[in-house]
């Protein structure tokens, strides 16, 4: 932290962004893009082929668009933390995975993974599965990712409660879309085939819980990201939308195409409403602190000094 002979806290050389190191970033992270266009290609073309075929394109594409998140989590969350919520959502989602196809909790009925694909993990869960997890996470909290703490900087356990019952809605809300696109394309067999595309019902509920899990341990374990440069990263931000948005439009149209149906794009769009509004009030919010920031300049709060629509926290000296 540098101050100036009037005392004036200026900033820091670790929250001076560095545009060559974010550069790299976003090269990296199109690349890895690229490969996950690569992959998907062949294997959304592949119509009717057997996993035996489809299975290479998939895991490709699943880790390619893994590895793509983590490097966007790094800057989003900074390193500790998109560990943290990749060790949680891959131990939670496996022990769930594995408990579902042995004793059919949490997610309502028995169920088997086709065998074609793989590798398969202990429990005889595909690799694919816990890191697509680590994916929907990721997703629905950079999505929601602010507004966990309040203006003055403490946590609120309400607000973390929301944000996690949130994430875990909008992920579920996923789930009414992908769920019967893997029941279509045969990833995955229901011993007790349900009345919607085959899906039990209890499956959702299983999601959510799973969900909130992951997500709400991450919100609760997470470390404050001081320093953290929402702003400064927009160059990886846009990438990353774009990304989600083509996706998810592959996986929409897709869904209406294997179904039949526009119910599952429906139910999705309709669960994820509370989500779209959180997302306003919350940018509506940021709007009116911003406002506030440029009348009232910098706010101390105790050894630190706080730019909050900057996305900047600036560290005072004792």
């Amino acid at each position: 932290m540098v101050k100036n002979r009037e005392g004036v806290v200026v900033f820091s050389r670790q929250a001076a962004p560095n545009i060559n190191y974010v550069m790299q970033a976003r090269t990296l992270f199109v690349a890895l893009v690229t490969l996950v266009v690569i992959f998907s290609i062949p294997f959304f073309r592949s119509g009717n082929s057997s996993w035996v075929e489809m299975n290479p394109y998939l895991q490709g594409m699943t880790l390619s668009l893994a590895a793509a998140l983590l490097c966007q989590a790094y800057f989003s969350f900074r390193l500790g933390n998109a560990l943290l919520l990749l060790f949680i959502s891959l131990t939670v989602s496996l022990a769930a995975e594995s408990m579902g196809l042995r004793w059919a909790w949490p997610f309502g009925s028995q169920y088997h993974y086709n065998p074609a694909i793989g590798p398969t993990l202990p429990g005889g869960v595909p690799l694919c599965i816990p890191v697509t997890w680590f994916m929907l996470a990721y997703t629905a909290l950079a999505f929601l990712g602010p507004f966990t703490v309040r203006p003055g900087g403490l946590l609120s356990y309400r607000r973390v409660l929301l944000k996690a019952v949130l994430c875990a809605l909008f992920i579920t809300a996923a789930d009414f879309v992908i769920d019967p696109l893997a029941v279509k394309y045969e990833a995955w067999f229901w011993h007790q085939p349900g009345g919607y595309f085959g899906v039990p019902p209890g499956n959702f509920a299983g999601w959510f819980i799973v969900a909130f899990l992951i997500c709400g341990g991450t919100i609760l374990l997470e470390k404050p990201r001081h320093g953290y440069r929402y702003r400064d990263h927009i160059s990886l931000d846009v990438p990353f939308a774009v990304t989600s948005i083509s996706l998810t439009s592959i996986c929409l149209e897709e869904s209406v195409i294997r179904t039949g149906s526009a119910l599952p794009v429906a139910l999705a769009l309709t669960f994820m409403a509370p989500c779209w509004l959180y997302w306003l009030a919350s940018l509506i919010q940021s709007r009116r602190g911003a406002v506030r920031f440029q009348g009232r300049g910098i706010e101390k709060i105790g050894e630190f000094q706080r730019v909050q629509e900057a996305g900047i926290i600036l560290e005072r000296e004792g």
